[in-house]
């Protein structure tokens, strides 16, 4: 009897086995096609040779052997005893050629159908030669020096335009002459015959030409007439970092990041373009290859697969995206292949990691010492006697008073990450293709090997033309796997368990068991500490087909169809390694427990449209017409079960019936968009482009029309550079002049509390109940509806984006920059009513819409300078900044008490830190005490307490003397620095970024609000008769003494434990020797080879970093923390 079954597993459906094997058919077939196309495009275009004592003529055989190359030259020219040894593989003809003639007077040229031909270089020079001399000049008439002229195909004659810009060369009078200057572009011109050529070089505009991504198009920098920066992503494929939110990092401005620690697997830097739309910072929308795409998905992308990264920051550029443009977008456009040979690039990437900030730890005896002292202030006897202070000094009984290092016991010294990655890329005919391979090996900062994060990149995008058709077909196929491993304790309980434990705690018995008690971070890390395992799975594909419409010059329709499989499966398993007290007793554990979550997304988008881009003269028009729409469905199942009898077993068979559970959840969705866009300009002077889109979304009921929206925009752009009265002509390449107005919408509706809510109208959705409703006086199942809201009052959130911009280029390009001046308003913010009316009995009032408005105006500019200096060294330097300001117009979930405090309220307050009491120091006597105004709810003042200012000046210290204190934590000023320099062979690449004044609380833990907590070497500063200018109030072993009056959260909020947490750091630097330019004959098989030594977060100043990191965002350390990273790259093109 056959069975379709085997241990551990089952066997697939037949449809499934078959499925498989005609995928693997069709892979072996096209691994064929593409093999037999590399191999006929190969052989043409690049020399494999090797030479070992050939003569010259011997290797020009050779070469005619192996390749369609001919030669033509007289055998008497050819050197006799020039003896050849060379070894090249796949390398250019040019190549081979310039080395087989070097030193031997010959020249060559390649003419038409592959022929070379060869003869003297006195024979080409005086046969015919000819004297040639002229001036080099600018559109302007300037003199430019140091223009190289050259002679084609010769690279030895040759000269540079003098001081005055002249200059003299013969040669041979059927030459070409080549004209080359850095900021202009080339010309080559044909002495023929002539004597004199004069010659008028123009600015490149090569920059200018540049095409930048934009929604659903693409745009040229000079016609440009939105916010929109690019970044290139040369800049980032080498550096060390493990996603693609911290690689964004200071290089765009407008782009303001922070980060969230370096756990593996997650800790990506939070992003907020131009701060967001609103106050919760909501973040942008990811665009991938024309495809709305999730966060989770631009993290995971592979650097080595993106051809640019495009910032769209106003409403002009983000409009086309309607009710989800109000944040910004991220828009990546992938590689395609480029025809002609196979292009393999391989690089690798070794890292080593370790925590930027880690507080220094109080030794064994400090600690000690700190607790007498604060048992001293509370008028109570030592804690530790003479006798006791110097065994843990001395380290006489090791065992019984251990002085633990809780950092290098849990922590390694440097984390190790790995990155590997292989692309190909090429084509031949019609059709080209990139295909790459990834892979990344993240391991955690923990001795143990419990936490640890792996990712698998593959992606396949090709290209296929049929000219005679007009159409353009188009694949992307992209799919990701990632493996996350963490222990059964959370970051946040190991971090909290690690920085709370204070030296003295016992770590080990003495046979080398753990110690009993709470909180015991080694225990938290041991692998029979049970675990966390979070699978991820995701597909997808993009068809795109482009027809240019025959006889209709300039109009092309499209359709794009896109299709998202997601699979993610989560399993924890909770249990504790033993622990045992000095006894040997075991300490009693949680019986074990298990639960899973298995989730499934699949998603698909329909774009077809119409484009229409015409030149008439001087006059060029371009249009754009797009349906989309796309649905999404998702489902998670959970189940668990606890008190499992025993760890050995961690499935959910071997759990007990006693709490098992089960649950369930769906949702699906869908959205449908209309976009239009139309531009002109004239003689790329004059600019004017107008878009909209006609949005409809699931999230919103259909009455009053509320489920859609119409969002549009209006650009302007005027290059003054280009108009004849422009007085700066011989400055400015190029000056630009923009504004932009629009409407853009944000969908992503939150209640008070910052959730999102799916289908805010029915905020909380549809839930099964066992009494639904009740037939014939017995309670029925069924589903209930959530509680409602009114159906008219409910929209998106609005934003009105104004923006207004200039573009420049100086000096031959070698200065560009940009300015923009930016400001929105958003409005159609939730809220609950109960917050400004009373509810009725029994119920509460629903949320609704409200007429809250909050707006923010800032500006953000973008220099570089850049130029080569002599043949071999060039620099280029750059900077970016970022600066906003915000408040709330009008709040309306403030109560009516708030709002009547101007000194609090938030409407019409800049963003602060919040409110609280002004600090005036430390009570230093009795006296003071007690002729002061007092906090009425301290009734233990002592000399070393905090003392408030009497704000009010009612005598007395309360919560009507809170003030508006610091500044808002995110960074409202932002900047980033780079500097490139190369020379020859070598190059370096470094990133500062740096923040403004932005305040930080610290938490609970860096305070130590009792004797106990003092876990940091820092926190010994305290308020003593004989330190009286401390750093932190008086301390005691008890937190209840005066923690109201001294401590936040504990007590009163004020201004003492605020900190400025701006700061300025070295947040990447690239080191890179290029080997196949120092040894080109050597490495003449590869086409690159280059070496790198990276770094990043590498140098910190700030006034925080004592305590913490000023860029994370959990201000006790209980987060995984930041990262600084070294590692060694090589990339190799092939």
């Amino acid at each position: 009897m056959k069975k379709n079954c085997r241990a551990g597993g089952f066997l697939p459906p037949p449809a499934l086995l078959k499925c498989v094997r005609v995928m693997k058919v069709i892979a072996l077939l096209m691994t064929v096609a593409f093999l037999q196309v590399h191999a006929t495009g190969y052989s043409q275009k690049k020399l494999t040779l090797q030479l070992n004592d050939a003569n010259l003529k011997e290797a020009l055989r050779l070469i005619g052997e192996r390749s369609s190359y001919r030669f033509l030259y007289n055998d008497d020219i050819l050197p006799r005893d020039k003896k050849v040894n060379m070894k090249v593989i796949k390398a250019s003809v040019e190549e081979v050629m310039n080395r087989l003639l070097e030193g031997t007077g010959l020249m060559y040229e390649v003419k038409p159908s592959d022929l070379i031909v060869i003869s003297p270089l006195e024979t080409a020079l005086n046969a015919a030669a000819v004297k040639v001399s002229g001036s080099v000049k600018d559109e302007q008439g300037n003199a430019l020096i140091g223009v190289v002229v050259r002679q084609k195909n010769s690279n030895t004659v040759g000269t540079t335009t003098n001081s005055e810009g002249n200059y003299e060369l013969t040669v041979a009078d059927n030459a070409v002459l080549v004209f080359s200057l850095v900021g202009y572009e080339a010309q080559e011109i044909p002495v023929a015959g002539k004597t004199s050529i004069p010659v008028v070089l123009k600015v490149s505009t090569s920059n200018l030409e540049q095409v930048v991504v934009v929604g659903y198009g693409r745009d040229t920098r000079k016609k440009l007439v939105n916010a929109v920066s690019v970044i290139k992503t040369d800049k980032i494929t080498t550096l060390p970092y493990s996603n693609m939110a911290d690689a964004l990092a200071g290089r765009a401005p407008g782009v303001i990041t922070q980060s969230a620690g370096g756990e593996p697997g997650g800790g990506s830097a939070r992003i907020a373009i131009r701060g967001g739309s609103g106050p919760d910072r909501g973040g942008p929308l990811y665009v991938i290859d024309n495809v709305v795409s999730s966060r989770f998905d631009f993290l995971n992308l592979q650097p080595q697969d993106i051809e640019n990264i495009s910032i769209l920051k106003d409403g002009g550029a983000t409009a086309v995206y309607g009710a989800r443009g109000a944040n910004g977008i991220i828009m990546v456009t992938t590689k395609r292949g480029q025809a002609g040979n196979a292009r393999v690039n391989f690089s690798v990437l070794t890292e080593f990691s370790k925590p930027t900030i880690l507080p220094q730890r109080v030794n064994a005896y400090n600690y000690a010492v700190a607790q007498n002292a604060a048992a001293t202030a509370d008028g109570q006897p030592a804690v530790y006697s003479p006798g006791r202070l110097d065994t843990i000094l001395n380290k006489k009984d090791p065992w019984a008073w251990q002085d633990n290092d809780w950092y290098t016991m849990t922590l390694r010294n440097f984390t190790p990450q790995t990155k590997y990655a292989l692309d190909v890329s090429g084509g031949a005919g019609k059709t080209t293709y990139f295909l790459s391979l990834a892979y990344f090996d993240q391991a955690s900062n923990y001795k143990t090997n419990v936490t640890s994060f792996k990712r698998y990149n593959a992606r396949a995008n090709v290209t296929q033309k049929f000219d005679k058709q007009g159409v353009t077909i188009g694949l992307n196929l992209y799919a990701t796997l990632t493996n996350n491993k963490f222990p059964g304790a959370s970051a946040f309980a190991i971090w909290s368990h690690l920085q709370n434990s204070p030296p003295l705690k016992l770590a080990y018995n003495k046979n080398g068991t753990y110690a009993a008690g709470v909180d015991h971070p080694l225990v938290d890390i041991d692998p029979r500490s049970g675990y966390q395992r979070d699978e991820y799975r995701n597909m997808n594909g993009n068809l795109t087909i482009d027809w240019e419409v025959p006889g209709v010059e300039g109009l092309k329709l499209g359709v794009m169809g896109y299709y998202k499989i997601e699979d993610r499966f989560r399993k924890s398993w909770f249990t504790r390694a033993p622990q045992f007290d000095n006894l040997g007793i075991e300490q009693q554990q949680s019986k074990p427990s298990l639960s899973t979550i298995s989730d499934q997304y699949r998603n698909q988008n329909l774009q077809m449209r119409i484009e229409y881009q015409r030149t008439f003269g001087k006059h060029s028009v371009s249009a754009l017409a797009l349906y989309e729409e796309s649905e999404d469905f998702s489902e998670q199942v959970s189940a668990g079960r606890i008190n499992f009898p025993s760890a050995a077993v961690d499935q959910l068979f071997a759990g007990s019936n006693e709490g098992l559970s089960n649950g369930g959840s769906a949702a699906e969705g869908g959205r449908r968009g209309y976009v239009g866009r139309l531009k002109y300009d004239y003689a790329a002077k004059y600019i004017i482009e107008g878009s909209f889109r006609y949005d409809g979304s699931d999230r919103f009921p259909r009455e009053n029309n509320s489920k859609w929206g119409f969002f549009p925009s209006l650009s302007l752009g005027w290059v003054l550079s280009e108009e004849n009265f422009f007085p700066f002509k011989n400055i400015f390449d190029q000056f630009k002049v923009r504004y932009t107005l629009a409407t853009v919408g944000n969908d992503d509706v939150r209640d008070p509390a910052g959730n999102p809510v799916r289908f805010p109208y029915l905020l909380n959705g549809y839930s099964l109940r066992e009494n639904a409703y009740v037939v014939g006086g017995t309670p029925q199942g069924g589903f209930n509806e959530g509680s409602l809201v009114d159906r008219f009052v409910l929209s998106w959130y609005s934003t009105k984006d104004y923006n207004t911009g200039l573009d420049f280029s100086m000096f031959r390009n070698k200065l560009q920059g940009s300015v923009d001046y930016f400001y929105k308003r958003t409005t159609g913010y939730i809220i609950n009513s109960g917050a400004r009316y009373t509810g009725p009995l029994g119920t509460s009032l629903p949320y609704a819409s409200s007429g809250s408005a909050f707006r923010r105006h800032g500006m953000e500019l973008q220099l570089n300078y850049g130029e080569p200096v002599g043949k071999d060294f060039s620099y280029n330097v750059g900077g970016t900044l970022t600066m906003y300001n915000e408040l709330w117009e009008r709040d309306d979930s403030e109560d009516s008490v708030s709002l009547k405090n101007p000194l609090t309220r938030r409407t019409h307050a800049t963003y602060v830190w919040g409110n609280g009491l002004h600090n005036l120091g430390y009570y230093q006597t009795v006296d003071q005490i007690l002729n002061n105004p007092r906090n009425s709810s301290a009734n233990q003042l002592t000399p070393g307490d905090i003392q408030y200012q009497d704000t009010n000046g009612d005598g007395k210290i309360d919560g009507n003397d809170a003030r508006r204190i610091g500044k808002q934590q995110f960074p409202a000023l932002i900047f980033g620095l780079n500097l490139n320099v190369a020379w020859k062979a070598f190059s370096m690449e470094m990133l500062w970024q740096g923040t403004g004044t932005r305040t930080v609380r610290l938490g609970g833990t860096l305070t130590a609000y009792n004797a106990g907590n003092i876990v940091y070497d820092f926190q010994r500063d305290f308020w003593t008769p004989d330190n009286k200018d401390a750093r932190f109030p008086r301390q005691s072993l008890s937190s209840e003494r005066n923690g109201n009056n001294n401590y936040n959260p504990a007590g009163q909020a004020s201004d003492f434990w605020l900190y400025d947490a701006r700061y300025l750091r070295l947040k990447s630097l690239r080191i890179a020797f290029d080997a196949k330019r120092q040894f080109p004959r050597q490495l003449s098989f590869l086409n690159s080879c280059v070496l790198t030594l990276n770094g990043t977060n590498l140098l910190t100043f700030s006034p925080v970093k004592e305590f913490f990191d000023p860029e994370t965002s959990d201000l006790n350390n209980y987060g995984y923390p930041v990262q600084k990273v070294y590692s060694v790259g090589l990339n190799i093109g092939l």
